[in-house]
Order: structure tokens, then C-alpha cells, then sequence
């Protein structure tokens, strides 16, 4: 019997597709076993205060286990006027096991959102209380049957009803040469007079041939219809006597993938092919529509997506040189289309009709991409990497102008040396050119190409007493547009930027220590003429900031103190010369105490003083954060 449960499970798997990998989205089973954990943060900036938290504690006691996890964010924005917006999540999971098949346990979850803004869409919430039953009838095999009551509560609207549904997982199981792993969910809410269905199922089979051949078969379907409230008209209110609207959304995505890989390739690579076809369907539906009042916007809509994407990569590795080849293709192709409805004026249709037909596109993209290392001696090693990438982008419609083509190069390369057993220096390049091209003459003057280049170099030293690490680079970026002489409104920039960073530390000795940060920036904004590559500075920033602190180490504790300086000038190009425009000037005492555990728990808190000074407007003002995290 149980086997030909099991072989029904597949099948309907296989049948109705699944994921990729094997995503933790159950609320009863667990893919994994859960890490306890509380953390929190808190930070203020300005006039942003932001907090969250998460708790999550799991607990096997002989025939009962226990599960709790909460989540709470909130954030408070204090301008003219105060801005609270909270969110808030609660699950809570028991169960008590019978016998080594069966398990009976209780489920039941809360999520509250809340903005102190006065209407209604910004107040909502969901309870759920549910009974479950855990059929086991081999150890990574289960199923879960669950049968509870919910309330909804939704623009003022307050729905209740039966939720119903039930779970399924089949974890690593072993049949033949095959590796079978399985996720099924099913839920259904009726609320009425709204309806909420979920499906999920995922199936990943794992087929190991020989040491130098593999293959995974993955797939997935997701089919998700929610109900929503939104506000009715004037017209919806008199017609149907109702306060709210109502529209219901289905999406349903299918994902079909399969990875094959070959190990010893030509006997010296690793080569991996994948191939991958997604597809999905979006309805989305409009409950009341007035007869009295139909106009194009009555008209449901549906969304069609196609997607097929190839990937191969060719993997090399040897004593001196380790590389990776990757060549992606993929192609996109979206419909939206309009529902016709039965007595409805035809000009109506077509008119809605051809304006969602506009947004119907195709893209096709090709990307090829190489990246490595090279170790020329056991000092020396060159780190290299590079992108080309090409996007197509068409529209069927003749009202639609966006259609284009997009190239993309990227070019990195990096050396590596250890000087010493304490110090290692770094030198890198780095260039980037987009360009950007409209195919129709309505939207050509946006083409453009876009070019960045990039030098740095720095060092790592770590001495006994000392580690510093600093860079310097050098960056240029410059957008050219196509056809500036003739739209004067589209003028090609540049911007420039040298930057100094130094982060170092001395120890005295295990109790003492010092620490500075340090980093300059700056920068310049200018016209660009390509033809003669002139440029006329307009804008020119000073940015840069020193943190210096001396700090008191006992055992996983650091206590430091400090004072922070930052500070960032803005200068206009008057008559080509340079006038400064702004200050701004922000300098205090710093505290940051950290205490760091490496078994379970570290928490740190930092904060600074402010005393402000802005174009000679003068401020105070307190900024902190606080952080703990505690795996237990």
C-alpha cells in the first residue's frame, strides 16, 4: 500500500511539475531542522528610527516538538508630520507523535500591517488557527492533512471562513539509480464571499550514472489566486450596494529544468548544460462592473509569459590556472490580453484591446562570460574576469517605440603579490562600456554609450601589532549620447572621481588598542564633447571623513571611544570658476562596544554625537544602532 502511495505522490509530481530546488516555503513540515535564534536591530539616522526583530525556537522533546517564530518591523519617520508604518508575523506549531507513523499537532499563525495613515488599505490582517495529522509511512516520507478557521480583515472588510488543505514531502529517498526529494502544499481559504487557493509542488530527481556523468531533472508548478479589496466608485456604491470592490488574481507558473554535468570532459574540463523552460499565466478579474457606466477600464486582462533559457559552462582547473567559460542564451516572450465580455461595445474591446497590446514584447539575450585565476609563482597570482552581453528587445505593436538593442562589456583584471609573510599589495583595471541604442526615431535621441574605466592599487599589511589595509583609485565615466547636435537637451556628461581609503589598527598590548578610518573623496561633474574630449566642469565635490578611536579589549568584549569628523562640500563652475555652493560639516564623539562570541551570540552598539553645521544653520542631533544576534 505504501508503495503505491509512494508511486502516485511521483507521478502527480511529475505530472503537475515542481521547482528547481526545493524551496522552504511548508508552514507545518520542515525541509530542515530549524536554528533557534533571537535578533535585533535598531537604528536611528536623521529622522528614521527602524527596528526589527526575529525569534524563532524549536524544540524536540521525545514525542512533542515545539515551534515559535515572530517577526516584527517597524519604522518611524519623524518630518512634519510622523510617519509609523508596522508589520507584524506570528506562527506558532505543536506536535505530539502517536506512534512512529502518525503525529496529531496544532498550527496557528497572525499577521498584522498597520500605517498610521488615515485610510483604510493601510490596516490589515490575517489569523489562522489550524489542526493538523502527520502520516509518516517511511522516514523521509510524510503527509499532512490540515483542517482550521481564519479571519481576514481587509479595507474595513472582515471575512471568516474554513481553511483547509494539506502537505507533503519526500526528502533524499532512494529509488534505484535515482535520488527523488518532493515538496507538495495545498491550501485552500473560503472566506466568503472571497476565495484564496495556494498550490505548490516541486519534484527534483537526482540521477548519479557514473563518477564522470550526472543529471538532475527538476520542475515545478505554482498556481496562487488571492482576492483583493479596493475602494469602489460612486457608480459600484449605487449600483450594487456595496463599499468595496473586489478583484481576484491567478497566477499560475510552470518550471520545467534539467542539469546535466560531465566530469573529465575531454579529460580536463568540467562541463555543465543546462536547459531550462518557464511559463506562466496572470488573470486578473474586476467582481462588479456597472452596465450604466462601461468604459475601456471595465475589461478584465490576462498575461501570457514564455521564457527558455540554455546555459552551459566549462569548467578547467589545473596546478597554476583554474577558469570558468559560461555562455547564457535566453529568450522572453509576453502577451497581454483583453477579456471580451459578453453585450459589451466592440469599439470598447478594441480599444482596450489594442492598447494592452502595446505592451507585448520579445527580448532575447546572449551573454558570454570568462573568469578566473592564474598563479604565475606561489607569489604572484593574476585574477582576471569578462562579460559580453547583448540584449534584443522588440514590440509587436506599431504604437510601441522601445524597441532596442543593448550591449554590455566588462573587462576586469587584478594582481596579486605578497611581498612578505605580513604584507600583500594589489594593483587593478577595470572598464565598462554599455551601449545603448532605440530602434525608431521617436526615442533615438536616448542612445547612448556609456563608458567607465577604473584604476586601483593598495595594500594589505598584517603585523603582530599592526593591520592597515588602504587603496587608492582612480575612476572615469563618460555617457556620449548619439545625436546631441540635434537635441540640444540631451548633452553628454562626465564624471570623475579619485578616492583614498586607509583602515588601520595597533595593539599595544591584549587590553590596548587604537583604531583610525579615514577616507577622501573627490569628484567632478562636466559637460563632455567626444569630438575633441574636452570637458567643462560644472560641479566639483569634497567629501571625506576621520574616525579615530582607542579601544579596551576583556575577553569577547571591545569598548571604544571616539570622535568622528564628516564633512562634504559642493562647488558650482561659475564663468569657470569655482564657487562653493554648500557645507556641510558634521563632527562628535563616538562610543562602539562590541562584544563578540564566537560559539552563539554577538551584539554591538554604536552611536555618535552630532554637532551639525549646514550653511550656517546649526544643529544637534543623537545617532545609535544597536545589534544582537544570539543562536542558542
Amino acid at each position: 500500500m505504501f508503495n503505491n502511495i509512494f508511486y502516485i505522490l511521483i507521478f502527480v509530481s511529475i505530472s503537475i511539475s515542481a521547482q528547481t530546488v526545493l524551496s522552504d516555503s511548508l508552514n507545518i513540515l520542515f525541509i530542515n531542522t530549524p536554528q533557534n535564534n533571537l535578533s535585533s536591530r535598531f537604528e536611528k539616522q536623521l529622522n528614521t528610527n527602524y527596528l526589527t526583530t526575529s525569534f524563532l525556537y524549536f524544540n524536540d522533546f521525545d514525542k512533542v516538538n515545539v515551534y515559535v517564530k515572530e517577526n516584527y518591523h517597524s519604522t518611524l519617520i519623524k518630518y512634519t508630520d510622523k510617519s509609523i508604518r508596522d508589520e507584524q508575523s506570528l506562527t506558532l506549531r505543536s506536535r505530539y507523535k502517536l506512534n512512529d507513523m502518525l503525529g496529531v499537532g496544532v498550527f496557528g499563525s497572525n499577521s498584522i500591517y498597520s500605517d498610521n495613515r488615515k485610510i483604510e488599505i493601510n490596516q490589515a490582517s490575517n489569523s489562522t488557527g489550524n489542526i493538523f495529522f502527520e502520516f509518516s509511512p517511511q522516514r523521509n516520507i510524510k503527509f499532512v492533512p490540515f483542517l482550521g478557521y481564519t479571519s481576514n480583515r481587509q479595507i474595513g472588510e472582515i471575512d471568516n471562513g474554513l481553511s483547509y488543505g494539506g502537505e507533503g514531502l519526500i526528502a533524499g529517498l532512494d529509488v534505484s539509480d535515482f535520488n527523488i526529494s518532493s515538496i507538495m502544499r495545498f491550501k485552500k481559504e473560503d472566506i466568503l464571499p472571497r476565495t484564496n487557493i495556494l498550490h505548490n509542488y516541486n519534484l527534483i530527481v537526482d540521477n548519479i550514472i557514473n563518477q564522470n556523468v550526472s543529471n538532475s531533472f527538476s520542475s515545478a508548478f505554482i498556481m496562487n489566486k488571492k482576492d483583493f479589496y479596493f475602494d469602489a466608485d460612486s457608480v459600484i456604491e449605487r449600483e450594487f450596494n456595496v463599499k468595496n470592490n473586489n478583484q481576484k488574481r491567478k497566477e499560475v507558473d510552470y518550471l520545467i529544468q534539467d542539469n546535466l554535468r560531465l566530469n573529465n570532459f575531454l579529460e580536463v574540463f568540467r562541463l555543465d548544460v543546462l536547459t531550462k523552460v518557464f511559463w506562466r499565466e496572470i488573470d486578473r478579474d474586476i467582481n462588479y462592473k456597472s452596465s450604466n457606466n462601461f468604459s475601456i477600464s471595465s475589461f478584465d486582462t490576462k498575461v501570457k509569459e514564455l521564457r527558455f533559457d540554455i546555459e552551459s559552462s566549462l569548467n578547467y582547473s589545473s596546478r597554476n590556472l583554474n577558469s570558468f567559460l559560461r555562455l547564457i542564451y535566453s529568450e522572453r516572450n509576453e502577451n497581454h490580453l483583453t477579456k471580451n465580455i459578453a453585450g459589451a461595445n466592440q469599439d470598447l474591446y478594441e480599444t482596450r484591446s489594442k492598447l494592452e497590446s502595446q505592451k507585448n514584447n520579445t527580448s532575447q539575450r546572449i551573454a558570454l562570460s570568462l573568469s578566473g585565476s592564474y598563479k604565475i609563482t606561489s607569489k604572484d597570482i593574476i585574477y582576471f574576469s569578462a562579460l559580453q552581453n547583448k540584449l534584443i528587445y522588440d514590440t509587436p505593436s506599431i504604437e510601441n517605440f522601445d524597441d532596442r538593442d543593448e550591449t554590455l562589456s566588462i573587462l576586469r583584471l587584478k594582481y596579486n603579490r605578497i611581498l612578505s609573510p605580513f604584507f600583500e599589495a594589489f594593483a587593478a583595471a577595470e572598464g565598462t562600456m554599455n551601449h545603448l541604442v532605440y530602434l525608431f526615431s521617436e526615442k533615438s535621441s536616448n542612445n547612448n554609450i556609456n563608458k567607465v574605466i577604473k584604476f586601483t592599487t593598495g595594500g594589505i599589511y598584517k603585523g603582530k601589532k599592526l593591520v592597515s589595509t588602504n587603496s587608492f583609485d582612480v575612476s572615469a565615466n563618460y555617457t556620449v549620447y548619439d545625436f546631441e547636435d540635434i537635441n540640444p537637451n540631451y548633452r553628454s556628461f562626465t564624471f570623475r572621481q579619485i578616492s583614498m581609503l586607509d583602515s588601520s589598527s595597533y595593539r599595544f598590548n591584549k587590553r590596548f588598542g587604537v583604531h583610525i578610518f579615514t577616507y577622501l573623496k573627490l569628484s567632478e561633474q562636466g559637460d563632455f564633447r567626444q569630438q575633441t574630449f574636452k570637458i567643462r566642469p560644472n560641479r566639483y565635490l569634497q567629501e571625506y571623513l576621520i574616525e579615530p578611536r582607542t579601544s579596551i579589549f576583556y575577553n569577547d568584549l571591545e569598548f571604544a571611544v571616539g570622535y568622528r569628523v564628516f564633512s562634504l562640500n559642493t562647488f558650482n563652475y561659475i564663468n569657470n570658476i569655482k564657487t562653493k555652493y554648500s557645507e556641510y560639516l558634521s563632527n562628535g564623539p563616538v562610543l562602539d562596544i562590541t562584544w563578540f562570541n564566537q560559539d552563539n551570540i554577538n551584539a554591538r552598539f554604536y552611536t555618535w554625537f552630532e554637532y551639525i553645521n549646514a550653511d550656517n544653520l546649526k544643529r544637534e542631533q543623537i545617532n545609535l544602532s544597536l545589534d544582537i544576534n544570539w543562536n542558542f
